[in-house]
């Protein structure tokens, strides 16, 4: 429990910062005339800086928001999560998977604060649910790596000897997409509904 109201706050944190980085690149692009008088480049510099972000993540950087939320929200001990192109997210490198979650969580958080308003439509519910997802799944991975590391914790003596299945990433990617999601349009408790 303590880590899931630790990872409310932090997506809470995260949504509210999103949301106040957002109202200030609004506010420049559009006291800005090289940006606010010509929208096609601003969309094609920001189409740009999204494929190059996404080139050096290897198999994350490829999938779309849908997929990778598709994939965060699966169990490593699934049978149906064995698509290649999700594998990475079951790899026991812990640094690896970690480097690659926290970049993706910072590329896709400021890829959303720079492309939310632009003029081509741009969601942000998806969005704002992968960066949760990732940050969320992240947590996950740490706190499991944890309680199989000293399983003797007090937190994680009712798991005992089981502690990989006592303690689900999967979940944690859930509740980090609600947090999130709920930081960024500040309502609780509709997204709590919505989400489960």
């Amino acid at each position: 429990v303590l880590f899931f109201a630790v990872l409310g706050v932090a997506g809470g944190a995260i949504g509210s910062l999103f949301v106040h980085l957002n109202v200030k690149w609004t506010h420049f692009r559009l006291r800005t005339p090289c940006i606010k008088d010509h929208p096609v480049r601003e969309i094609v510099l920001l189409t740009l800086a999204t494929v190059l972000a996404g080139y050096f993540v290897g198999d994350m950087g490829r999938l779309n928001n849908t997929e990778i939320l598709a994939g965060l929200f699966k169990s490593c001990e699934s049978p149906d999560n064995v698509e290649p192109s999700k594998e990475f997210l079951c790899q026991t490198d812990a640094q690896t998977f970690i480097a690659v979650m926290l970049y993706t969580a910072v590329s896709k958080f400021a890829l959303s604060v720079l492309t939310f308003g632009v003029r081509v439509p741009a969601g942000l519910f998806v969005p704002a649910l992968t960066i949760g997802a990732v940050v969320g799944r992240l947590l996950g991975v740490l706190v499991r790596h944890w309680s199989l590391a000293d399983p003797n914790f007090f937190m994680f003596r009712e798991c005992g000897a089981s502690s990989s299945h006592c303690i689900e990433p999967s979940m944690y990617a859930i509740i980090g997409a609600a947090t999130v999601l709920g930081g960024v349009t500040q309502v609780s408790v509709s997204i709590a509904v919505i989400i489960f």
